[in-house]
């Protein structure tokens, strides 16, 4: 089955947005959390990390169990399709429920 495009553009957005599905929300905290230091705020890293923690711990729970590789693959920048399909396997384990929760607690995580 072919799993819907992480990130495609907000035909709605005339300055040139982009829709996220929830994978990636993974995608982009898994990059982001092991971006070069001069592309992310210490803070950025900071909730990126977190969500992703939150999200593989979540994946384990809901039986995933590649979340120790899957952060490696983040860490070592790899963009591949085994990284896309094992992205979607995280987020289908740890369920929808879960994955608006971590962007939930980001967003107050944020405010401050």
């Amino acid at each position: 089955m072919t799993k819907p495009p992480m990130f495609k553009q907000d035909p709605n957005d005339r300055e040139g947005g982009y829709l996220l599905s929830m994978a990636g929300v993974l995608a982009l905290m898994g990059a982001t959390a092991y971006e070069a230091d001069d592309a992310v705020t210490p803070q950025g890293r900071a909730n990126a990390k977190y969500g992703l923690a939150r999200i593989l711990s979540a994946a384990r729970a809901g039986g995933f169990t590649q979340g120790d590789l899957l952060d490696t693959l983040f860490f070592n920048g790899e963009v591949s399709e085994r990284l896309r399909d094992m992205v979607h396997a995280a987020v289908d384990a740890a369920g929808n429920k879960a994955m608006l929760e971590v962007v939930a607690s980001l967003q107050e995580r944020c405010d401050d």
